[in-house]
């Protein structure tokens, strides 16, 4: 018989369900100030699963990538306006001194 036909959520579920909670409490004290290397060992010194543990702090690090691929992206195009503004600055000033006769680039 199946395990769900008794009402009784299967092991993985419960296993989800714990690696969400233990993500909670990694971010809230990770908020706090603590290490990520430093709660995954607090925890597993209080009983918990290593492999859920492990788990848990493989979901964080992953978010953490992700949120720092977005920040790259986000940054690069004000690099690059910030770029073209300094570019279009130089040509202005190419242009204008282009435009001065030679005595006005030598005197003035």
């Amino acid at each position: 018989m199946n395990v769900m036909e008794f009402g009784r959520p299967s092991r993985s579920l419960r296993d989800e369900d714990y690696i969400k909670e233990t993500v909670d409490y990694l971010r809230r004290n990770m908020e706090k100030g603590y290490s990520l290397e430093e709660l995954k060992w607090a925890l597993i010194n209080q009983g918990k699963s290593r492999v859920l543990v492990e788990k848990s702090v493989e979901t964080i690090q992953k978010e953490q990538a992700q949120q720092n691929e977005i920040k790259a992206m986000q940054s690069k195009p004000v690099q690059q306006q910030i770029v073209q503004v300094l570019d279009e600055k130089d040509v202005q000033e190419q242009e204008h001194q282009r435009k001065k006769g030679f005595f006005l680039r030598i005197f003035g």
